[in-house]
Order: C-alpha cells, then sequence, then structure tokens
C-alpha cells in the first residue's frame, strides 16, 4: 500500500473532523437523557402508560368482587385507556355495584379540567340505590353525590311508600329539580298543587316550600338534584 503525504493526511482528518478519533468515538459513555430532556410525545406517552396501568388495576379490582355465573361486568379491550372511558354499567339484574372509574379532575382556579385523575362513581344501578329511613320514618331517601366548595351541588334518591309523605320544608337557599322514576305523587310548591306521574319533572326555587305526597299505591321513587346559591 503506498504512503500518503503529510499534506493528503491532513486533508483527511480536515474532512473527518476531530469526532472521528477512536478514542474519542469509543471510549465515551452516553448518559440517559432525564425527563426534562424528553420531547413532549415522549412525556405524553408516559402519561398514557400510567393511565393504562391504573385502569388494569380498576378493572382487576372490579372483576375480583363478581361472581363467576356473572359473567364479565364489561367488554375486553385491548386498550386499557379506551376500557377506562367505556366500562357500562351493569344491565339490570347482572349486578347492583355502582361504576367507579377514573376521570380527569377539575381545578376551580383554571376553570378547566385537569390532567390528574382521580376515581369516583358515575353511575349507580337501580338495586345499588338503598334509601334509609328519616328520623320520623316519614320517607326514605340516599344521598349519591357531592360536589363543588360546601358541598353546593347535590343528588340523590328519595323514597315514598304507600300513604307516606316528605312533609312541608323550604329550600332556602337551595334551587331543586325533582324527576318522578317510579309511581306518582302529589306536589305542592308554594300555593300551587299538582300532581307529576312517572317521567315527570318538577322544580322548587330558592325561597319556596314544598311537600311531596305518594298518591300511588306502590313505591314511588323521586330522583333529586339541587344547588346552592351564595
Amino acid at each position: 500500500m503506498p504512503r500518503q503525504s503529510p499534506q493528503k493526511i491532513a486533508r483527511l482528518r480536515d474532512k473527518l473532523g476531530h469526532h472521528s478519533s477512536p478514542i474519542a468515538c469509543g471510549s465515551s459513555k452516553r448518559r440517559p437523557p432525564s425527563n426534562k430532556a424528553l420531547p413532549a410525545v415522549s412525556r405524553q406517552h408516559k402519561r398514557d402508560l400510567t393511565t393504562r396501568r391504573r385502569s388494569q388495576r380498576l378493572i382487576a379490582r372490579r372483576e375480583h368482587h363478581r361472581s363467576p355465573d356473572q359473567g364479565p361486568s364489561f367488554p375486553k379491550y385491548e386498550d386499557a385507556a379506551a376500557a377506562e372511558w367505556h366500562l357500562p354499567l351493569d344491565h339490570q339484574g347482572e349486578g347492583d355495584s355502582p361504576l367507579i372509574v377514573l376521570h380527569k379532575d377539575f381545578n376551580p382556579a383554571n376553570k378547566s379540567a385537569s390532567h390528574h385523575l382521580v376515581e369516583s362513581v358515575i353511575a349507580w344501578p337501580g338495586e345499588s340505590i338503598k334509601p334509609e329511613p328519616v328520623n320520623d320514618n316519614s320517607f326514605q331517601y340516599a344521598t349519591l353525590g357531592v360536589s363543588g366548595p360546601a358541598r353546593s351541588f347535590m343528588w340523590g334518591m328519595i323514597e315514598l311508600h304507600a300513604n307516606q309523605s316528605k312533609r312541608p320544608k323550604s329550600t332556602r337557599q337551595r334551587h331543586i329539580v325533582f324527576t318522578v322514576m317510579k309511581g306518582a305523587v302529589k306536589v305542592k310548591v308554594h300555593q300551587n298543587e299538582f300532581t307529576v306521574y312517572e317521567g315527570g319533572v318538577w322544580q322548587v326555587p330558592p325561597g319556596n316550600t314544598y311537600s311531596v305526597q305518594c298518591v300511588s299505591g306502590d313505591i314511588v321513587r323521586i330522583f333529586y338534584a339541587q344547588t346552592l346559591f351564595f
């Protein structure tokens, strides 16, 4: 092999640069990039993986409490993150447990959804709602959920048996909306009396009194939702 002239060797080194040195290329060890150096796509991928793991734990916990004869409570999704948002409520007669899922939290300071996930009940099969009697046993009720500052929003179920009634009460600062899920009731709001049948809705504005009386021979169930005016 013919020897290269010193000038030609120098030109080759200039073209290749100083990183062509075997010592510079082979002896140094690259450190893995930190989380701060990761691109936004990689950070989102890590959050998605965390969501999938949480969903898988949620699915496993829910399946653990089901008897074998009930079958799966929801389809087996290949993507656990997708299953998190599509867990169907058990069909009537197939389950009596409320549906607990992960969902986005809300940041009241920014008035927007946050990336933080929280676990809560979002659906209730009819069999899971078990109203308890009040102190005077005049009717039964169950509070299903509360949210907002100072428990400003609340919803639940009222149950009236035959000849039972909910005595007159003032809404004060609350605005309440009722829906008759089963049966029929006689309602009085301020000085107005009317009958509401199954599927009907009525409201009681703040500062008014109201009363409810069962007028059907069977159990009456009424869903209510109320909000507080500060």
